[in-house]
C-alpha cells in the first residue's frame, strides 16, 4: 500500500543523507516511481504558491498526492538558497522555477525509461538536483533521442 507522507519523509531523508547530492544511479525505484508527477503541467499554479512559502509546500502531510511536487519544491528552494547567498524571498522570484520543474519531471521519466527498457542511462554522472546544469542535461538528451531515431 502506498503511504504518501511515509514516502515523502523517505524521500526526504534520503535527499539529506545524500546532501543534496543525487546520482541516477543512487534513486531507488520506489522514489523515482513517487517522484514522477504524471500531471506536471496542472501543479505549475502550485509553484506560485511555493514562491511565496516554499516551507508550507513541503510540509508532509497525511493525504498528501503531491510528492512530485514537495521533492521538487524542497530541492529547488535549498538549491537557490545556496546559489543565490540566500536572497531572502527574491529566490523564488526567478521566472525559471516553472521550467525546472518540467525540466526535472523530463530528467525522471528519461531515468525511469531507461531503466524499464535497459537502455543507456543518457546522463549516470549528473547531479539530478543541479538544476543550474539542466539546459545541458535536457539538449544531450533530446540530441541522443535524435540519434537515436535517425540511426
Amino acid at each position: 500500500m502506498f503511504r504518501p507522507t511515509e514516502t515523502f519523509c523517505r524521500s526526504l531523508a534520503f535527499i539529506q543523507t545524500h546532501d543534496r547530492i543525487v546520482y541516477p544511479d543512487d534513486l531507488p525505484d520506489e522514489l523515482l516511481e513517487a517522484w514522477i508527477d504524471p500531471e506536471a503541467d496542472d501543479s505549475m499554479g502550485h509553484i506560485a504558491i511555493a514562491r511565496l512559502s516554499p516551507t508550507r509546500i513541503y510540509t508532509a502531510t497525511p493525504d498528501d498526492q503531491s510528492i512530485p511536487l514537495k521533492v521538487f519544491v524542497y530541492t529547488y528552494d535549498r538549491y537557490c538558497s545556496g546559489s543565490y547567498r540566500e536572497r531572502g524571498p527574491e529566490r523564488w522570484l526567478d521566472p525559471s522555477a516553472e521550467r525546472r520543474y518540467l525540466q526535472f519531471q523530463f530528467i525522471l521519466q528519461t531515468l525511469r525509461y531507461d531503466r524499464e527498457h535497459g537502455t543507456a542511462i543518457y546522463f549516470p554522472h549528473i547531479d539530478i538536483f543541479d538544476y543550474g546544469d539542466y539546459e545541458r542535461i535536457v539538449r544531450e538528451i533530446a540530441e541522443d533521442d535524435t540519434d537515436e531515431e535517425s540511426n
